[in-house]
Order: C-alpha cells, then sequence, then structure tokens
C-alpha cells in the first residue's frame, strides 16, 4: 500500500515484481532490470525503465507517461493523458487512450497498436506491424521499415500526415 500524499515515490529493483496501486505522488519512477511493472489507479507522471520485463499502466488520468524496455511488452489503458511516450526493443505495445494530447511510440521489434484518440501521433518501428484507429486530430507521422501499416480515422477533418513503409503495405481506411 502506498502513502496518500506523497510528492515522489521512487522504486528500483534487480530481479522482482513491481506494484503500485491508487496513488497520487505527483511522480513515480520506477525501474527493473529483471520483472513485470504494474501501474493502476495513479494520477501523476510516472516513469518506468524495465531491462527484460512486461509494463502495464492503467488509470484514469496522467499528465506524463514515459515507458522503456528492452525485452518485453508495453500495455496501457488510460482515459486522459497529456504526453505518452512508449519504447521497447523487443516487444509488443499496446496503447489504448480516450484523449491524448502528444503519443510518441517506438519498438525495434514488435507490432504496435494504438486506439483511442490522439492530437499528435509519431510512430516507429523497425520490424513489426502499426495499427491505428479513432480520432486523430492534427498531425500522424509514422514510419516503418518492414511491417504493414493499418489505419483506421472515424475523423480527419484538418489533419496532416506522413505514413512510410520500405517493406509493407499501408491501408488507410477513412470513416467519415
Amino acid at each position: 500500500h502506498v502513502p496518500q500524499g506523497m510528492d515522489e515515490i521512487r522504486v528500483e529493483t534487480h530481479s522482482a515484481d513491481i506494484d503500485i496501486n491508487d496513488c497520487d505522488a505527483l511522480d513515480i519512477k520506477l525501474a527493473a532490470k529483471s520483472g513485470d511493472i504494474s501501474v493502476e489507479d495513479c494520477r501523476g507522471n510516472i516513469w518506468i525503465k524495465n531491462q527484460s520485463g512486461d509494463i502495464s499502466v492503467e488509470s484514469e488520468e496522467a499528465e506524463k507517461i514515459v515507458l522503456q524496455t528492452s525485452s518485453g511488452d508495453i500495455d496501457v489503458e488510460v482515459d486522459e493523458v497529456g504526453s505518452l511516450s512508449a519504447k521497447s526493443t523487443s516487444g509488443e505495445i499496446e496503447i489504448k487512450v480516450e484523449d491524448c494530447n502528444e503519443l510518441f511510440l517506438t519498438s525495434t521489434s514488435g507490432d504496435i497498436e494504438f486506439e483511442g484518440q490522439a492530437a499528435q501521433v509519431k510512430i516507429s518501428s523497425t520490424s513489426g506491424d502499426v495499427e491505428l484507429e479513432g480520432d486523430l486530430t492534427e498531425l500522424i507521422w509514422i514510419e516503418t521499415v518492414s511491417g504493414d501499416v493499418n489505419i483506421e480515422l472515424n475523423d480527419c477533418d484538418g489533419i496532416e500526415g506522413t505514413t512510410t513503409s520500405c517493406s509493407g503495405d499501408i491501408i488507410i481506411d477513412l470513416n467519415e
């Protein structure tokens, strides 16, 4: 259990899981060399770095979320976030966000999936498919070296975008 009213929570471990639940700290900084990291119902800025293990974040709102794993999946489900950045060297990234201002997703080897609403989206994948579904309002920039790109937009009024793939299909479905 995490006491309420803390300014910062910092946890580092070499080989253990980290679970943080129902926390109102301004900053949450978590790091592990081996083990899964889970954050649920926390409202502050969240920084997570994991070398080998999955990262999971589920919350109603956060100002900033920064996630990085070398070998593991990233799974995020957030209602509202100002800025969300997720980077995985070897693992899938799955993001569900109802409202996000800035979204930055990077994967070297693994698929990237995004569902929700975002103003600015920048996605980079070396080897993996990219799937986007939802309302994107300002800017889309997607680059993949080897992988398919599948975009399904509900509203694309006034949006600017660039999508490139060296070896893969690009499919864009506009549901206006």
